[in-house]
């Protein structure tokens, strides 16, 4: 952990090898540039550090694109906040600062990595650079910018091209691609549709998948870096998405038969397995394909995001994105992914800051609900300084928040077979038995869009993005939202009783319409100063 800490650090400290309009502004005297930087193989190393500088950016992955998955049926943002409310219900013209600034952040980081093939290629053509080190730097600049470019296109690229869709291809718009070639060249068209960005993206993985080394092969100072399983996984990410079922299954088959030993943790403890995925203990386990390094120094805040608010007088929760009745309903009896995805009313949270107590509901909670994943570095009798950011404004934790699982994968299969019109009962029995839950036979596409809610409730996995594609998002958010209230009395020894609970409706049904809210809107300032360039930028349909 000493290690990755460290990354973090020079990370840091070298983004100013990733020149922005900002950094064009001014370098400090005595600074490298990129004229007298790129002369070596540390300098190489250093400067392609630098593709991670964004990540730790709040908009990024601490809250980021949760804002927009808040949109889904799992959860509402907690907080009354009235921009978030506009986002939830599809009213929104953009101009916030949870689109804005992860727009900015991914172009900043795209620029970024463009910054480093460029800079790696002259090396090389200069004989600045041992072969190793080329291929190593080339291979993570190349992952970085493709998982950038899928990001950006799902969110914000109108596609046709769901087998739902009524919409024409006409009326599709891809997502700009910058120059790699010209770090000036900021203002780019958008591609015609978003197959273009997903064929973009699928030929940087190609060109990184060679260059990159399985996790296993990796230093312990470099675990955390690109490897090729994460690159595998964004190809089946494409596929699925792009529903190229077929290519879809050969992606995650790469992943599921890696030399790396790909597995889930199962040690047919049900209640403990599926918990255990969520314990900093097991950030690099088995089952890690692409996570958001972490520690109480950087990283994510999405844990400390979720606690809840004010942590109950012992840490500075923020209190977002509360759980709703509908995802725990969603959980069938038995399933011990429950207790580990929500907690409510009569569950016990085990030693919090070395403490076991009743979960209970504070003023502060609007559902009765709390997102429990992310409790690990709390568990402890001094997580402050130690497993927590010392700073509550600021709440990180070395919990590594993942963005792809290994469960994904086995998901993504099953998904892509169930398509096909092949039997996925291995798959899907797979995740169920970790959960504690009887086989399924012939499992249906209900069955699979029930394991992929309980089994990746409240992560980056995107619940509402998997609405939108299946064609299930106009119909699920006509539907009301609701939480259970409680009433609590002090028992007189400081512990609070649950004495009733009342289901209460906390979202009312929203107008979905596809033609227009399967994307989101581009930020209006992007647009604005996009006017008059060869890059214009045009916004989605009907936002």
């Amino acid at each position: 952990m000493r290690k990755i800490r460290y990354l973090i650090l020079v990370v840091l400290a070298i983004q100013f090898v990733g020149c922005s309009e900002d950094y064009l502004e001014l370098v400090p005297k005595g600074a490298p540039s990129s004229a007298t930087f790129w002369a070596n193989d540390n300098d190489a190393v250093l400067g392609t550090n630098s593709i991670y500088s964004q990540l730790y950016q709040e908009e990024m992955y601490g809250r980021g694109y949760f804002w927009l998955i808040n949109a889904s049926d799992d959860m509402i943002d907690g907080r009354n906040k009235g921009v978030a409310g506009e986002l939830k219900n599809f009213t929104s013209d953009g101009n916030v600062g949870y689109i804005n600034n992860s727009w900015r952040d991914h172009w900043k980081t795209i620029k970024i990595c463009n910054d480093v093939i460029r800079n790696i290629k002259r090396m090389d053509e200069e004989g600045l650079i041992s072969a190793a080190v080329r291929d190593d730097c080339l291979g993570q600049a190349y992952f970085v910018s493709a998982w950038m470019y899928v990001e950006l296109a799902y969110h914000y690229g109108d596609y046709s091209g769901y087998s739902y869709c009524l919409k024409s291809d006409a009326e599709d718009q891809g997502i700009p691609i910058l120059n790699e070639e010209d770090p000036v060249d900021y203002f780019r068209p958008r591609e015609d549709n978003v197959q273009i960005n997903y064929d973009y993206a699928l030929d940087l993985l190609d060109k990184a998948i060679p260059l990159l080394p399985y996790v296993t092969d990796m230093s312990s100072e470099d675990i955390g870096r690109a490897h090729k399983d994460a690159a595998n996984a964004y190809k089946a990410k494409i596929y699925i998405y792009s529903e190229k079922w077929n290519e879809a299954i050969a992606a995650c088959d790469a992943v599921i038969n890696s030399p790396s030993g790909r597995a889930l943790i199962d040690t047919d403890t049900p209640e403990e397995d599926y918990h255990s995925v969520f314990k900093i203990e097991n950030n690099v386990s088995s089952e890690y394909v692409w996570s958001i390094v972490s520690n109480e120094l950087q990283g994510s805040m999405l844990p400390g995001v979720t606690l809840e608010n004010k942590g109950w007088g012992r840490y500075n929760g923020w209190g977002y994105f509360q759980p709703v009745k509908e995802l725990d309903d969603a959980f069938e009896a038995g399933d011990y992914r429950r207790k580990a995805t929500v907690y409510t009313h009569g569950d016990t949270i085990r030693n919090f800051f070395g403490e076991d107590f009743g979960w209970w509901q504070t003023n502060n909670s609007l559902t009765g609900y709390a997102t429990s994943k992310y409790y690990d570095p709390y568990q402890n009798e001094s997580p402050i300084g130690n497993t927590i950011n010392t700073s509550g404004d600021y709440v990180t934790t070395d919990l590594w928040i993942p963005l792809l699982r290994f469960a994904e994968l086995i998901l993504w299969k099953a998904e892509a077979k169930l398509m096909l019109g092949q039997n996925a009962d291995a798959e899907i029995n797979m995740i169920r038995d970790r959960a504690g839950l009887a086989p399924k036979s012939g499992a249906t596409m209900a069955d699979l869009k029930h394991e992929r809610r309980c089994e990746f409730g409240m992560e980056f996995a995107d619940r509402h993005f998997d609405l939108v594609r299946w064609g299930d998002a106009e119909a699920a958010y006509a539907q009301p939202l609701h939480g259970t209230q409680g009433t609590y009395e002090d028992d007189g020894n400081g512990n609070m009783v649950l004495v009733s609970t009342e289901v209460t409706e906390v979202w009312p049904g929203r107008t979905y319409n596809p033609m227009y809210h399967n994307v989101w809107p581009l930020p209006p300032n992007e647009i604005e100063k996009s006017i008059g360039t060869e890059g214009e930028l045009k916004q989605n349909l009907g936002w």
